[in-house]
């Protein structure tokens, strides 16, 4: 299923989020800087492109950030409302919920294990998420390319649509008392992760048909989102449940 292309343009660089953004063509590509020796290595055939030397590329980015020989100036990639994504595909049964994460780093690399082992869908809340962000871009590394985005105001409402639709909600908690591990799986399912420092808020654990813990050695206090993200989904593919 394509994306619809958004319209605000801006810049992204990395060897694997532009030759991503250059292949699925989810999004209008307005310019691209590349060095000499990158398009030697990499296939452009699809695109015009500009040769530019590494310095004269890194003026379109912040000072620290390895843009590997590339950069493209391109439209914003469509996101959608929950309603809108399903009038478009019925046939989800894998979505992932990110319940006050803020951390563009850890959305990015959610993205990428999210992409990676088949998810439908992510929703994330729109004060939380920056598609600008090159750190999100960086961490996601291409895979933003590749999931349903639902960009959302209001958690909870779409909690409550999901579970019309028979999803079974499964919240993940440090304090929880089920195990990941040991949990039979309804087929259409929602994982909810909150954030590091809070972790699931209190009116989104009141909506969760089931709260679980992923077990970790005692040695170590927590794992960080993106990680715990990963655990399940992996965890899942084990269990042939995605």
């Amino acid at each position: 299923m394509k994306k619809k292309i958004g319209n605000q343009s801006f810049w992204v660089g990395g060897k694997n989020s532009c030759l991503t953004i250059i292949h699925e063509k989810n999004r209008n590509i307005e310019k691209c800087f590349c060095t000499e020796t990158f398009a030697l290595k990499n296939d452009l055939t699809s695109i015009s492109y500009e040769i530019k030397n590494n310095k004269e590329i890194s003026k379109y980015f912040s000072p620290t950030f390895n843009h590997q020989g590339i950069a493209l100036k391109v439209s914003k990639l469509k996101t959608y409302s929950i309603k809108e994504l399903f009038l478009i595909s019925e046939n989800m049964s894998n979505i992932i919920i990110l319940d006050g994460v803020s951390d563009q780093g850890n959305i990015g690399s959610i993205f990428r294990s999210s992409a990676a082992f088949g998810v439908d869908a992510i929703i994330v809340d729109k004060k939380n998420f920056n598609q600008r962000s090159f750190v999100c871009i960086k961490s996601a590394s291409g895979a933003i390319e590749n999931i349903n985005i639902i960009e959302t105001s209001n958690i909870k409402n779409d909690i409550k649509f999901l579970k019309k639709k028979d999803f079974w909600i499964y919240g993940l908690s440090l304090k929880a008392v089920n195990s990941f591990h040991k949990e039979n799986f309804n087929k259409k399912k929602v994982f909810i992760f909150g954030s590091e420092e809070k972790g699931l808020k209190n009116n989104t654990l009141k909506l969760c048909d089931n709260i679980l813990k992923i077990d970790i050695d005692k040695k170590t206090e927590s794992l960080n989102v993106a990680n715990t993200v990963s655990a399940c989904l992996y965890g899942l593919r084990i269990l042939d449940n995605i």
